[in-house]
């Protein structure tokens, strides 16, 4: 016992013979069955439980509570698994639905920008087949026109041959006769 330093230094505060105080006992380990863990410590608030180790206890996560069985955390995460499961299914069958209903407006977006550029081309071909109708048109009336003066100019220039040549005969049959002769 000279060995051990505690007994000494805790002589005043050790009361041997108060082994009746429950609270204040020190059980005797069992692991050894020395004197001094069964001596009482006088009012020093002690207890036997400071003194030795502490069991190792189990890692609990948050969600695991003491009492309930594993079996319920197990339905209660299954239950939340299929939970996530059909919100997941939901959300699939809903993005599905949404592309679905993206590719129809997208071919009912295409096909009226064809029929838009359809309508268009036609549109355009119309107005040229219009404009070179009515330049067609146009060039007909003008080139007929032209046609016309020059028809009237030449027969203006014959009439006016004709009336020159009848002149010209009518003087010619007056100068025979000496009747147009009243200048000399």
């Amino acid at each position: 016992m000279e060995d051990d330093p505690i007994p000494t230094m805790l002589d005043g505060v050790m009361d041997k013979e108060a082994n009746t105080e429950g609270e204040n006992n020190i059980q005797p380990s069992s692991d050894t069955n020395d004197k001094t863990t069964s001596t009482i410590w006088n009012r020093s608030g002690y207890t036997s439980g400071m003194f030795s180790k502490p069991r190792s206890k189990l890692l609990r996560t948050s969600r695991s509570s003491v009492g309930k069985p594993a079996s319920r955390n197990y339905d209660v995460q299954s239950k939340n698994l299929s939970k996530k499961k059909d919100v997941l299914e939901l959300q699939e069958q809903h993005f599905l639905k949404l592309s679905s209903n993206q590719e129809i407006e997208k071919a009912y977006l295409l096909a009226k920008i064809k029929r838009e550029e359809d309508l268009h081309e036609m549109d355009v071909a119309s107005r040229k087949a219009k404009d070179k109708r009515d330049a067609d048109i146009h060039l007909a009336e003008v080139t007929e026109r032209l046609i016309r003066k020059q028809r009237e100019k030449e027969l203006f220039d014959l009439a006016k041959q004709k009336l020159m040549l009848e002149v010209s005969i009518l003087k010619n049959d007056l100068g025979h006769l000496g009747i147009g002769n009243n200048n000399e």
